[in-house]
């Protein structure tokens, strides 16, 4: 038989793994900060998730849209799959949006899907129910709290589309973010295959409902543009797709905003094995100009969601600079 000491040593090392578990987000309820995790709902009616959308610091009266947008690409770079921010988040035109249209203008679906951007709608929340377990550390729930929502463009189009089918139908005698008289929205999964689906059943309620007294005497409207990640600028991101198309790596310059998603800055080479190692970047990069699936934590059904007219316009933008990175590729 071991002796005390022995074991002693030994409870205190189980003790301390379990702790670093529970640091690593194992064995305890997760926090999301502002955000309301949604996508970790089971599946099913009785399982939803229901939530008033508020109106947002500088919304329009008359707004039809609660939303503000954030806008993001995934490129390969060095190898590794890098999401940075969109210029068109920010309202400036984006180098690789336009390549994007481009190739679906001459008809190449699959690389004119892999570079669209991606877009995300973000809104502020009153959280009516709350069917997620309670955080083991505090007792307590999200209900009764204003929480922040990202919806991927299926949930916010189901959103978006109901109600603007039901306000002129009659059924609807407000804005459903009216915070009055407004609707409540339901948020209900459903599982087809390995994607979560959120517009099978995901709807309002029938009646609107006034929110609670002490939360309305509280209330200040959230000013959603600080969950807008940084403004990279074009410029950086004229250079991170230049080093994704020609395999070179990509170099941070000075003035670069801190705390993006793209690779730390790295030299480049000159060396034989530097240009055989920067040409297989190319042709992996090539070869990974396919559907991505957004990494995101919410996993929804891949859809369509290129603007026809727009991804037209944008065919036109930025001529000089993919026939500069053309020229440049076939130089190697």
């Amino acid at each position: 038989m071991k002796d005390k000491k022995f074991l002693d040593a030994i409870k205190n090392k189980l003790k301390k793994e379990e702790a670093d578990q529970k640091e690593k987000g194992q064995g305890k309820s997760k926090t999301f900060g502002d955000m309301y995790p949604f996508w970790n709902i089971q599946e099913g009616l009785e399982h939803a998730a229901t939530i008033r959308v508020l109106p947002h610091k500088g919304m329009e009266d008359d707004s039809t849209d609660p939303f503000i947008y954030k806008y993001e690409h995934i490129l390969s770079i060095g190898g590794k799959d890098v999401k940075f921010p969109c210029p068109k988040t920010f309202d400036e035109d984006c180098p690789v949006c336009a390549l994007s249209a481009k190739y679906y203008a001459a008809k190449d679906e699959d690389k004119g899907r892999y570079y669209w951007r991606d877009k995300k709608a973000i809104a502020s929340v009153f959280v009516v129910k709350d069917p997620l377990p309670a955080n083991e550390e505090t007792g307590e729930t999200e209900e009764g709290k204003l929480k922040i929502v990202q919806f991927g463009n299926q949930l916010a189009n189901r959103y978006s589309s109901r109600w603007k089918a039901l306000l002129p139908a009659g059924r609807m005698d407000d804005l459903p973010w009216d915070i009055n008289g407004g609707y409540d929205f339901s948020i209900v999964k459903v599982m087809k295959g390995k994607f979560a689906n959120y517009e099978v059943d995901s709807d309002f309620e029938r009646d609107p409902s006034a929110l609670p007294e002490d939360f309305l005497e509280s209330f200040n409207p959230v000013d959603l543009t600080q969950y807008l990640p940084q403004n990279p600028g074009v410029d950086k991101v004229k250079r991170m797709l230049d080093a994704h198309l020609t395999g070179e790596d990509y170099v941070e310059e000075k003035g670069d905003g801190e705390g993006s998603d793209e690779p730390k800055t790295t030299a480049k080479t000159t060396s034989k094995d530097a240009v055989k190692e920067a040409v297989a970047a190319k042709k992996a990069a090539a070869a990974k100009a396919a559907p991505k699936q957004e990494p995101e934590p919410v996993v929804e059904e891949a859809e369509e969601v290129v603007d026809a007219e727009e991804a037209e316009e944008t065919s036109d933008e930025d001529d000089d600079f993919l026939e500069r990175l053309k020229r440049r590729a076939a130089s190697k």
